[in-house]
């Protein structure tokens, strides 16, 4: 940006200042105006549409062509509407019958309701949002089922779906009220993008995808391009390096990891169903289950531990395992029982409960964190828990069990454990 010192004073160009103030009134970032219809007294001025181009016609210097013959009229019309030409006999009979304008309009209703109409302006859709049925890249692997999402776009257009709400089900089908089978569906729209399903760079590899989704949703459901804020801000250009990010960090959540395999929520509807009815019933289970735990014993285990001393052993009739990670896995849900585990690495620390520690020394070199989680249904509130770590250099210790920060601070040693 440029500036002139002026008396010890930074001030700032007249010419810069004049394109942020002109940015603004960029035709492309204008609400739509409805402009007066012109008025002219013509016989080629059969409806609003016909004014304007009569107009821009007259003003350029030009007259209409002549009316088009029934046959280049209707072979017009279905190129148009279906993409398709029409068959020899609906010319014929077409020809014959065109004696009225309302011979016309119940043709182009009859194309209108035809499904091939939805076929042709799912054509444009598609390639708007890159549809493809594979991920591109060295394997080129397949999509299998994104069909899938080719009929649910075919289908919105053939019923005159709310354009909001076509919008609405590609980007969060899954979390709208009332979600189905059709709108869970139609989030295929952000498997469309780049998928290096075996990258050298995972974490590039998933940005990659991310910035290809906010791309994509910025031209196809903005109008607008948004590739330049990715590094930097335009003068005279509304959206800004901060719009584009947290944009992105709407999408971010998406992870690659669930889009490798297919599930049968994609192409099979009474397996969905099956499905919910499995999850409403554990739901059904886990609410019995709650009403035989005391919560109240539960609370020691919801706040921060206020002793530095050692905190977690199970007890010695527990049969139990434990998932064990140096570092706070980053995936949201991971503290919830339904979480696998499978997105941080489980650390192979088995407990010992002859001698009151876990087993395998190296697994706790220079630890600064330890991350714990066991899925239980809880039956019984142990009393005390404790944890033993045999390592060198042991410091300071942080402590998440299931989710919940139980322990921060120093660690405490004890012979050759902490």
């Amino acid at each position: 940006m440029c500036h002139l010192i002026t008396a010890g004073l930074l001030v700032a160009c007249p010419h810069v200042v004049s394109a942020e103030k002109e940015a603004g009134k960029y035709w492309a970032y204008q609400s739509p105006v409805r402009p007066p219809v012109p008025q002219i007294d013509s016989p080629f001025v059969k409806n609003p549409i016909d004014a304007f181009i009569l107009q821009a016609q007259r003003q350029a210097g030009l007259k209409p062509n002549s009316e088009a013959k029934p046959a280049a009229l209707l072979r017009r019309m279905y190129y148009d509407v279906t993409g398709l030409p029409p068959e020899s006999k609906e010319v014929s009979r077409f020809s014959a019958a065109y004696t009225s304008n309302k011979v016309w309009l119940d043709t182009v209703n009859q194309q209108l309701d035809s499904p091939r109409f939805g076929e042709k302006l799912a054509t444009m859709w598609l390639d708007v949002v890159r549809y493809a049925e594979t991920n591109g890249f060295e394997r080129d692997s397949k999509k299998p089922y994104i069909w899938r999402y080719r009929d649910y776009v075919i289908n919105a257009f053939n019923s005159n779906k709310r354009y909001d709400r076509f919008i609405h089900e590609q980007l969060a089908g899954d979390e709208l009220p009332g979600a189905n089978f059709e709108t869970v569906v139609a989030t295929g729209y952000l498997t469309l993008m780049q998928r290096d399903d075996e990258a050298a760079d995972k974490l590039q590899a998933h940005h990659d995808m991310i910035s290809d989704i906010v791309d994509v949703t910025g031209e196809a459901m903005l109008g607008t391009t948004m590739n330049c804020t990715k590094c930097h801000d335009h003068k005279g250009d509304p959206i800004t390096q901060v719009d584009y990010f947290s944009m992105k960090a709407f999408f971010d959540a998406t992870e690659q990891a669930l889009l490798k395999t297919e599930t049968d929520q994609w192409y099979n509807s009474e397996a969905v169903k099956k499905h919910q009815q499995q999850q409403d019933q554990i739901a059904k289970e886990v609410q019995e289950a709650w009403k035989q735990v005391n919560v109240k014993s539960l609370q020691v285990y919801t706040r921060k531990s206020e002793s530095p001393k050692a905190l977690i052993a199970p007890g010695k009739k527990a049969k139990t395992t434990w998932q064990l990670a140096r570092d706070r896995p980053e995936a949201k849900h991971w503290n919830m029982p339904s979480y696998r585990g499978n997105h941080f690495k489980i650390l192979p620390a088995p407990f010992s409960r002859k001698t009151g520690s876990f087993k395998d020394k190296k697994h706790f070199d220079r630890l600064k964190h330890l991350v714990m989680r066991k899925d239980f249904r809880l039956e019984q509130i142990p009393k005390r828990l404790f944890f033993y770590a045999e390592s060198d250099g042991i410091q300071k210790l942080t402590i998440y069990f299931n989710g919940t920060e139980v322990f921060n601070g120093v660690a405490e040693k004890s012979g050759r454990y902490y």
